[in-house]
């Protein structure tokens, strides 16, 4: 014979516990923050690579306002690509940003996480595979010149 459960009933004068479920309204804000803050991160680090010499000095006095930067987005900006691009993950950072606003877009539009986690890993997976067959390239070219002896007079250049 088969067990069954209690269910535990909530004491005199206690109210039962609510299980906390994301509404849509608290969806589309979240998404809305993903966005901005995908936005952010992609002004910030243009910024960062035109303007990051200057911003290293502001970084320091990050309370003076005397301190100017020549980041886009101030110093939060400056800090925030400082974080992610000099102290952090360099330039693969800019995946956060794929990430983010997918993220944001899908809560936004009311997707599965199903097909979001889909989108993502297809582009992890390609990305990859081009970057693999790019370098693994590359470095066949380079030892074929260098056991024909043409390196001195024959140099391929590649864009990503």
């Amino acid at each position: 014979m088969a067990k069954t459960k209690k269910e535990a009933k909530p004491a005199e004068g206690q109210k039962p516990k609510k299980k906390f479920a994301f509404t849509r309204q608290h969806k589309v804000l979240l998404g809305v923050l993903f966005f901005l803050f995908a936005v952010a991160m992609l002004l910030s680090f243009i910024s960062y690579f035109l303007h990051g010499d200057f911003d290293q000095s502001g970084l320091d006095s990050f309370s003076s306002r005397d301190e100017k930067v020549g980041n886009w987005l101030g110093k939060f900006g400056a800090s925030l690509a400082d974080v992610f691009l000099y102290k952090g993950f360099g330039v693969a950072s800019f995946i956060l940003i794929r990430f983010f606003f997918l993220t944001g877009a899908h809560l936004v539009l009311d997707l599965p996480l199903k097909k979001m986690k889909r989108v993502l890993f297809r582009f992890m997976v390609y990305r990859n595979r081009l970057l693999h067959n790019r370098f693994r390239l590359c470095v066949e070219l380079y030892f074929r010149m260098v056991t024909y002896g043409r390196l001195q007079r024959f140099t391929v250049y590649f864009k990503l």
